[in-house]
């Protein structure tokens, strides 16, 4: 039972990370998407891919720099600081993707 419940909050705090470096991505590179593609065992690989409006073209993907990563951590440590409350919130399939594609 112990282990379960170890997994469950190991979950939950990487999935916490992961939504503090979305939230990062979207400040530090407004114009771009950041896209997890893979979940990794020690990690997530991921992809910054710039906006598009048409849905067949293939997204330019941003390479990024040391100094890129680095901003992205100093944002996520001021984000961590600010202590914001993160809420768990349950809705529908259908409600969650108008809030997504808001």
């Amino acid at each position: 039972m112990e282990d379960s419940v170890q997994v469950i909050e190991h979950r939950k705090k990487r999935r916490t990370l992961l939504f503090l470096l979305q939230v990062a991505a979207r400040m530090v590179f407004p114009d771009f998407t950041l896209r997890v593609r893979y979940d990794l065992p020690r990690g997530y690989y991921c992809e910054f891919c710039q906006h598009t409006l048409d849905a067949r073209a293939k997204p330019k993907v941003k390479l990024i720099k040391m100094s890129d990563i680095l901003r992205l951590k100093q944002k996520m440590k001021e984000l961590k600081e600010g202590d914001y409350p993160i809420n768990l919130e349950l809705v529908s399939k259908e409600e969650a993707m108008k809030i997504f594609m808001s």
